[in-house]
Protein backbone atom coordinates (compact mmCIF):
# COMPACT_ATOMS: atom_id res chain seq x y z
CA UNK A 1 0.00 0.00 0.00
CA UNK A 2 2.80 2.33 1.26
CA UNK A 3 5.12 1.26 -2.10
CA UNK A 4 1.50 1.82 -4.51
CA UNK A 5 1.35 5.19 -3.01
CA UNK A 6 5.25 6.39 -3.64
CA UNK A 7 5.00 5.45 -7.28
CA UNK A 8 1.56 6.88 -7.57
CA UNK A 9 3.42 10.76 -6.47
CA UNK A 10 6.46 9.40 -8.14
CA UNK A 11 4.39 9.02 -12.10
CA UNK A 12 2.50 12.13 -11.19
CA UNK A 13 5.63 13.76 -10.37
CA UNK A 14 7.46 12.96 -13.46
CA UNK A 15 4.57 13.67 -16.03
CA UNK A 16 4.37 16.88 -14.17
CA UNK A 17 8.28 17.29 -14.78
CA UNK A 18 8.06 16.67 -18.43
CA UNK A 19 4.88 18.63 -19.15
CA UNK A 20 7.18 21.73 -17.25
CA UNK A 21 10.07 21.10 -19.81
CA UNK A 22 7.97 21.05 -22.83
CA UNK A 23 5.88 24.36 -21.93
CA UNK A 24 2.66 22.96 -21.04
CA UNK A 25 2.73 23.85 -17.66
CA UNK A 26 3.77 27.15 -16.37
CA UNK A 27 6.40 28.12 -12.87
CA UNK A 28 3.76 28.76 -10.86
CA UNK A 29 1.47 25.59 -11.89
CA UNK A 30 4.76 23.52 -11.53
CA UNK A 31 5.82 24.74 -8.20
CA UNK A 32 2.85 24.48 -6.63
CA UNK A 33 2.08 21.07 -8.04
CA UNK A 34 5.54 20.20 -6.61
CA UNK A 35 5.13 21.47 -3.24
CA UNK A 36 1.55 19.39 -2.78
CA UNK A 37 3.52 15.99 -4.36
CA UNK A 38 6.07 16.42 -1.91
CA UNK A 39 4.11 16.71 1.44
CA UNK A 40 2.25 13.71 -0.08
CA UNK A 41 5.58 12.01 -0.02
CA UNK A 42 6.96 13.55 3.02
CA UNK A 43 3.56 12.03 4.52
CA UNK A 44 3.96 8.99 3.89
CA UNK A 45 7.70 8.69 4.83
CA UNK A 46 6.07 9.81 8.41
CA UNK A 47 3.28 7.49 8.68
CA UNK A 48 6.45 4.64 7.94
CA UNK A 49 7.87 6.16 10.81
CA UNK A 50 4.96 5.92 13.18
CA UNK A 51 4.64 1.83 13.25
CA UNK A 52 8.15 1.96 14.83
CA UNK A 53 9.05 0.92 18.55
CA UNK A 54 12.12 3.26 18.58
CA UNK A 55 13.03 6.10 16.90
CA UNK A 56 15.27 4.04 14.71
CA UNK A 57 16.02 7.07 11.81
CA UNK A 58 17.56 9.19 14.70
CA UNK A 59 19.48 6.63 15.82
CA UNK A 60 21.17 6.21 12.55
CA UNK A 61 21.47 10.20 12.47
CA UNK A 62 23.14 9.95 15.63
CA UNK A 63 25.79 7.31 15.23
CA UNK A 64 26.11 9.03 11.30
CA UNK A 65 26.82 12.35 13.37
CA UNK A 66 29.39 9.91 15.49
CA UNK A 67 31.47 8.76 12.59
CA UNK A 68 30.48 5.06 12.93
CA UNK A 69 28.37 5.40 9.82
CA UNK A 70 29.93 6.60 5.95
CA UNK A 71 27.97 8.47 4.25
CA UNK A 72 27.10 5.42 1.66
CA UNK A 73 26.19 3.37 4.71
CA UNK A 74 23.93 5.43 6.22
CA UNK A 75 21.92 6.55 3.20
CA UNK A 76 22.08 2.62 2.52
CA UNK A 77 20.62 1.96 5.78
CA UNK A 78 18.47 4.23 6.21
CA UNK A 79 17.09 3.44 2.41
CA UNK A 80 16.24 0.31 3.63
CA UNK A 81 15.01 1.59 7.34
CA UNK A 82 12.37 3.06 5.26
CA UNK A 83 11.68 0.21 2.22
CA UNK A 84 11.80 2.48 -0.13
CA UNK A 85 15.16 0.93 -2.21
CA UNK A 86 15.06 2.96 -5.48
CA UNK A 87 12.54 5.43 -3.93
CA UNK A 88 15.31 7.46 -2.10
CA UNK A 89 16.16 8.31 -5.51
CA UNK A 90 13.18 10.03 -6.26
CA UNK A 91 13.25 11.43 -2.55
CA UNK A 92 16.50 13.36 -3.17
CA UNK A 93 14.78 14.57 -6.65
CA UNK A 94 11.93 15.79 -5.41
CA UNK A 95 13.32 17.79 -2.31
CA UNK A 96 15.61 19.06 -4.50
CA UNK A 97 13.16 20.09 -7.18
CA UNK A 98 11.00 21.70 -4.07
CA UNK A 99 14.01 23.50 -3.07
CA UNK A 100 14.67 25.26 -6.57
CA UNK A 101 11.32 25.99 -6.47
CA UNK A 102 11.33 27.75 -3.29
CA UNK A 103 13.74 30.36 -4.57
CA UNK A 104 11.61 30.77 -7.94
CA UNK A 105 9.75 34.19 -8.93
CA UNK A 106 7.89 34.64 -11.84
CA UNK A 107 9.70 38.08 -11.66
CA UNK A 108 12.63 37.83 -9.83
CA UNK A 109 13.53 41.17 -7.69
CA UNK A 110 16.15 39.47 -5.55
CA UNK A 111 19.39 38.51 -6.82
CA UNK A 112 18.47 34.94 -5.47
CA UNK A 113 15.52 34.55 -6.90
CA UNK A 114 15.16 32.21 -10.20
CA UNK A 115 13.25 33.24 -13.49
CA UNK A 116 11.52 30.80 -15.21
CA UNK A 117 14.00 29.78 -17.49
CA UNK A 118 16.59 29.28 -14.84
CA UNK A 119 14.03 26.87 -13.17
CA UNK A 120 13.48 24.88 -15.81
CA UNK A 121 17.11 24.58 -16.16
CA UNK A 122 17.51 23.53 -12.84
CA UNK A 123 14.65 21.34 -13.31
CA UNK A 124 16.17 19.67 -16.30
CA UNK A 125 19.35 18.76 -14.45
CA UNK A 126 17.68 17.12 -11.69
CA UNK A 127 15.37 15.27 -13.97
CA UNK A 128 18.31 14.35 -16.24
CA UNK A 129 20.54 13.00 -13.16
CA UNK A 130 17.36 11.23 -11.92
CA UNK A 131 16.82 9.31 -15.05
CA UNK A 132 20.62 8.25 -15.28
CA UNK A 133 20.90 6.69 -11.49
CA UNK A 134 17.58 4.99 -12.22
CA UNK A 135 18.49 3.71 -15.68
CA UNK A 136 14.95 5.06 -17.08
Amino acid sequence: MVEDSLSKIELQCCSLIKSFLAHETSGDTFCGTIATLWMSHRDIQESIKKTWDEPYDKQLVKARLRGELTAEEFAKLYSELLGLGKMTKFSKMINDAHSVCSVFSPSPEDQWEIDEEQLQSEIQILFTNYQQTCNL
